[in-house]
Parts: C-alpha cells; sequence; structure tokens
C-alpha cells in the first residue's frame, strides 16, 4: 500500500511507526482518512469545505474636542485613519464541526486614551494649563475570534462552540467596527473572552444559552485571574413573521445575564486602549477603593416592517460596582431605520438616543476634579450622559458603502465652568467587504 502524504510526514517526523499491525490498521486509516486533503467525512475536499472573506473601513472626522467625541476642555480635531480590516476564515470540518477565526487589524485610535496633563505648558497640556489629549493608535493584528462550534441544526436544535468569541450577553450591533459611536449600552454589555458555550435554537422560534469563561479583568482587586470566574446566559425569541405574511419583517426579543460586568470588553486589561482610572483607586478621595463583582442584566429588542426597523437596548448593573454612592452604572438606547433608493442605490436613514446614569462615580468626586487634577475623571470625559445620533448611509459600489454619521451629546457634570460639556463628531466611513 502507498503511503499518503499526511502518513510519510508522520513517518519522517518519527511520530508514527513505518509498519502497522494488521490489527490497528482500519482506526488508523480512519484517523488519516478524516483530515486527508479529500475527506469522506463530508464527501468533499478542503477548497471546497473552507470559505475565506473579509470586511474595512476607513473612516474621517472631525469633532469640536480632541480627540474627536470625547468630553474634552480642548480645541477640535480632525483624523483620518484605517478604523479596521477584518479576515474572515470558516472551515467546515466535518458535517458537525466548524472552526471560525478572525484576524482583526485596529487602527483606530483607542476608545478609551487616557488623558493627562502635566501642568501649563506640558507635554498634554496647551499653553493656557488646559488638559491636553494623547491620541494613541496601536495598530494591533488580533485573533480577534477563533473558535470550533460543534452541532448539526438541521437534525439538532443544540450546538457547542468552544474557543475566543463574543460572549453572548447582549445583542451587539456590528462588533467588528470600532468606531461606530458605540451606546454606553453596549459598550458595558460586549464581552470577548475565551469561553464554552452550549446552546439551543429552534423552530419556533426560542433560543437560549450559557456560557462560563475565565475573563480578563483583575477586578475585584485580588481574586485570581487563572480560574473559571465568570459566567452568562441569554434566553430569547425571534419570529420572521412568515405566518403574516410580511416581507423582510422580524420581531427579536432577549434577555441575558451576567455574573461579573467588570469582564467586559470595556474594563478589560486586554482591550486596547482601556481606561485605567482605577489602577490607583486606593488614593481616591470619594470612598471607592473597593471594586466589587457587579452582577449585569441586559434587555434587547428589535423590530423589522418591510423597508423599517428599529431596536433598543439597556445595560445595567444589579449591584454596586464600587463602595461608592450609586455606582450601579447603566447604559440604554434606541435607534429607527429606513431603507430606500437612492438613484437606484440601495441606502438607509437612520435616527438614534443614547443614555447613560450613574456615570460620575469612577474616580475622584467631581467636587475636588479640577483642570490641574483631571485624570481622574476620564469616565466623564469618554461617557455621554446622552446622545444623539444620525446616519446616512448608501452602497456606491459593489460591496462598498459610504456612511456619513452626525453625533451631538452632553457630558456628567464637570466643576470647571461649564458645568457640562457639549460634543458634536461628524463622521465619514467607508465600509468595504471582500
Amino acid at each position: 500500500m502507498k503511503l499518503k502524504p499526511v502518513v510519510a510526514s508522520l513517518v519522517m517526523l518519527g511520530l508514527m511507526a513505518p509498519a502497522f499491525a494488521k490489527s490497528s490498521m482500519a482506526s488508523q486509516q480512519a484517523v488519516i482518512d478524516q483530515n486527508a486533503v479529500t475527506s469522506p467525512v463530508c464527501s468533499e475536499g478542503w477548497f471546497n469545505r473552507i470559505t475565506v472573506g473579509g470586511l474595512g473601513s476607513v473612516v474621517g472626522l472631525f469633532g469640536n474636542h480632541d480627540p474627536a467625541g470625547m468630553y474634552t476642555d480642548i480645541g477640535s480635531s480632525t483624523d483620518l485613519y484605517v478604523n479596521n480590516v477584518n479576515l474572515l476564515v470558516n472551515a467546515n470540518l466535518s458535517c458537525w464541526s466548524k472552526a471560525t477565526v478572525n484576524l482583526a487589524y485596529f487602527g483606530s485610535p483607542d476608545y478609551f486614551t487616557r488623558m493627562e496633563d502635566s501642568g501649563a505648558g506640558g507635554a498634554f497640556s496647551n499653553k493656557s494649563g488646559k488638559l491636553g489629549a494623547l491620541r494613541r493608535i496601536s495598530h494591533n493584528v488580533v485573533a480577534d475570534e477563533a473558535y470550533v462550534t460543534i452541532g448539526n441544526l438541521a437534525k439538532y436544535p443544540f450546538y457547542a462552540k468552544i474557543g475566543k468569541g463574543y460572549v453572548p450577553f447582549g445583542v451587539y450591533s456590528n462588533p467588528y467596527t470600532p468606531y461606530q459611536i458605540m451606546s454606553p449600552a453596549q459598550i458595558l454589555a460586549q464581552t470577548n473572552a475565551v469561553s464554552a458555550v452550549a446552546g439551543v435554537t429552534t423552530d419556533f422560534g426560542f433560543y437560549g444559552s450559557a456560557s462560563a469563561f475565565r475573563d480578563s479583568s483583575v477586578y475585584p482587586r485580588g481574586s485570581s485571574v487563572g480560574n473559571i470566574r465568570n459566567f452568562s446566559a441569554q434566553v430569547g425569541y425571534y419570529d420572521h413573521l412568515d405566518a403574516f405574511n410580511v416581507p423582510n419583517g422580524h420581531v427579536n426579543f432577549a434577555l441575558s445575564y451576567i455574573k461579573n460586568l467588570w469582564g467586559s470588553q470595556f474594563f478589560s486589561p486586554d482591550r486596547p486602549g482601556r481606561h485605567t482610572w482605577f489602577e490607583n483607586a486606593s488614593t481616591a478621595t470619594n470612598g471607592a477603593s473597593q471594586i466589587d463583582p457587579a452582577a449585569g442584566l441586559n434587555l434587547h429588542a428589535d423590530f423589522a416592517y418591510k423597508a423599517f426597523s428599529m431596536f433598543a437596548d439597556y445595560t445595567g448593573a444589579l449591584q454596586s460596582m464600587a463602595t461608592a454612592t450609586s455606582s450601579k452604572f447603566w447604559g440604554a438606547n434606541v435607534n429607527a431605520d429606513y431603507a430606500f433608493k437612492t438613484l437606484d442605490r440601495d441606502s438607509h436613514f437612520g435616527l438614534g438616543m443614547q443614555w447613560s446614569g450613574n456615570g460620575k462615580w469612577f474616580g475622584v468626586s467631581a467636587v475636588t476634579a479640577t483642570v490641574t487634577d483631571p485624570s481622574t475623571v476620564d469616565f466623564m470625559r469618554i461617557i455621554p450622559k446622552w446622545r444623539f445620533v444620525g446616519e446616512y448611509g448608501v452602497n456606491i459600489f459593489k460591496n462598498t458603502d459610504l456612511n456619513f454619521v452626525f453625533a451631538h451629546g452632553k457630558s456628567y457634570d464637570f466643576v470647571t465652568a461649564p458645568v457640562s460639556r457639549n460634543s458634536t463628531l461628524g463622521l465619514a466611513r467607508l465600509n468595504f467587504q471582500f
């Protein structure tokens, strides 16, 4: 019998004996066939079992603060950058398993670049001594997702997913593209971790899942970061409204729970540009030096009917996230979208509102914060108390869309005048797929 290339390689590497016992021939051949270029498991060659694609975006923006979209106390800014490029690979390993890899490049400014001030004329301040901005771009290339899905939904409603990916807590609006003017509800919910997920999806619309993972958060302080210590669960209902003969219609409701909100990407030390204002929490003057595990709840609903669609989200802490007053941080949003034709091109127009609450508790109390001590109120310079968002998008070429976004929001109250700050942002984003 002539050895197949896989077998020959194993023999040369000394990983398999050059002569097989007759009793083991059948089992060895089964293993070889399953991993060979042509596999009887799927009756397809690898060329037909692997799909490769990708997406990306380039962004230009203008804002009345620097960095654009922040609630800093310095002048306007403009920027242009490659926002993201994602290479997506799916491989059907067998009729019961599929591997997914998402390699991502992030070239946008870090979401939560820390604001710093070294005094009047210092490295991070302007000549008047106001807060200066440190804009940082990490140019990270990461495996944003890499997991295996086990199951055959055509036969059974159950599945399992093991690996790195987005944990089913909340329903995300395009987590792959940064700088979406992401709402506080999604920022607080979006969680990416190496996890084990078990789920069910049914023909009558019900779906649910449970996951266990070791998030990268260092909170609560003194806890072991080497254990599986976070869990989430989600239940929902999705209906295409086929019984009502509604074109392009559906309803979707989801309820999610997470054991500890500190595991979200917003707080994760693995996330580029994560905030760092609590790393010296022992020096905080508002008694917020103790960070506690805090369970979280997410509610999601979306609806579509013909050319109209809308969705709403709420994410909130069920417990105090620190020993400070009103530390049950929450975020919410509601959005509506209408699709139509522009010069025979698919286009859409959307409007949205975003809110958050109990957002002043990060860092020192606003009563003691000053322009010369700004780094302790970073959170107030990032998260809006409310924000209005408008978007117009049009398909200009095949697999290429152009979006124009306008956002205007208000911050939490600062001590220095004005008491609150407004932030206005204009954004043009070219999205492409390949």
